[in-house]
């Protein structure tokens, strides 16, 4: 029962989320993780004001301290609420926590104001509070401008304390005003590091996505797009890699190019649409009759390529290609109608045939194309040979 509470839990807070984020901000990753933030801080403070608001019914403050409490956290829910209101209407994080950030500034400033001052007022240390939230609510631009503000603020009340001997208002009793020395230090501490939490948070969910969009931009780079196969320069990279582990391993490699036959004839009847269907099908089937360690490529168009490693005879590239062969031209359906392609193969084999890549290439295509001639079948450019250790 526990994980399904917690699972229920996890998608309420979820909806209550994403109920003030747009769909449109959601799809972007990276608005979308600053959004959460900026609403789930605001929504955490606009609950601390409610729970301070009952907090003071249990104080045995002055009427006018009451008071001044209760303004003052009214005028903060109502910022609160405002910066909810604003961000689902506008979309605007930096708005929404700039206006949540003024809202906090403004009750640090009320209550030091109202608890005796610079030199006096136990809520001094919460000014470090402002900029520490600031930044992952509205960015660093408006972070590093509240910070030039708390700093003339607190300046301005030392030179007033100092100078003119302002100390505020005392509206808080000796009790009250203990009580809030000895629970300041943990309220602090509490949320600097839920501030440091939200950072390590963010930066966190920044640094995955920018991995996911290295990784998509570097697999789109590297794969042709109609048949995620890896393509034409990727092949080649992939082949001398492997030519360059055979020839430490002493292993050989059967280079295996592919042309389909009859594939000119359906593009041109039924469109590209059926064209584009039949190689994403063909694909598939390629890399199903493959072993995980061998490589399928798109060359381009309708010719395909084969890396074959640790070949050892010509009876398991034989029995590999037929299988190949016989895939590639069960018919595929095209809305309703039947088409069928076949293949054909050549084959050049490192490094009995040449050690040279380039070579080997030309050699697999000039076997392709002597199976051309017959459709449907596969060619060695020479008769095969096991490797001698």
């Amino acid at each position: 029962m526990r994980p399904f509470r917690q699972t229920h839990q996890y998608a309420l807070g979820l909806a209550l989320l994403n109920w003030f984020v747009p769909l449109s901000v959601r799809t972007d990753k990276v608005q979308r993780t600053r959004a959460y933030i900026v609403i789930g801080i605001i929504l955490v403070n606009l609950a601390i004001c409610l729970l301070s608001g009952a907090a003071l019914l249990g104080t045995s403050l002055s009427p006018s301290a009451l008071t001044a409490g209760f303004v003052l956290v009214g005028e903060s829910a109502l910022l609160y609420a405002l910066a909810l209101v604003l961000f689902r209407r506008r979309h605007s994080y930096v708005l929404s926590g700039n206006l949540a950030v003024l809202a906090v500034y403004i009750a640090v400033l009320s209550g030091v104001l109202m608890t005796g001052g610079y030199g006096a007022s136990p809520i001094m240390p919460l000014w470090i509070v402002v900029p520490v939230f600031v930044f992952p609510l509205a960015g660093p631009r408006s972070g590093m401008v509240w910070a030039i503000i708390i700093f003339l603020t607190m300046i301005v009340l030392l030179a007033l304390e100092e100078l003119a001997g302002f100390r505020a208002w005392q509206l808080s009793d000796e009790d009250t005003l203990m009580l809030i020395s000895r629970v300041l230090p943990v309220v602090l501490c509490f949320m600097v590091v839920i501030a440091l939490i939200i950072y390590e948070h963010v930066n966190a969910q920044l640094s995955q996505w920018l991995q996911e969009e290295r990784q998509r931009f570097a697999f789109k780079a590297s794969h042709d797009a109609l048949t995620d196969l890896p393509n034409r320069e990727e092949f080649y990279a992939r082949l001398d890699s492997t030519l360059r582990e055979a020839t430490q391993k002493k292993q050989q490699v059967a280079l295996v190019y592919i042309d389909l036959d009859g594939f000119k004839p359906i593009n041109d009847t039924y469109g590209h649409y059926a064209g584009d269907r039949v190689l994403k099908i063909t694909s598939h089937r390629l890399r199903e009759v493959i072993r995980h360690t061998d490589v399928a490529a798109r060359l381009g168009g309708d010719e395909f390529a084969l890396i074959l490693p640790g070949v050892q005879k010509r009876s398991d590239i034989d029995l590999a290609l037929n299988k190949l062969l016989h895939t590639v031209a069960i018919p595929i359906d095209i809305e309703g109608r039947e088409v069928q392609v076949r293949a054909s193969a050549g084959v050049a084999i490192f490094p009995q045939d040449t050690r040279d890549p380039v070579a080997l290439c030309r050699l697999a295509d000039g076997a392709m194309y002597q199976a051309k001639t017959e459709k449907n079948t596969f060619r060695y450019h020479a008769p095969f040979q096991p490797v001698v250790g």
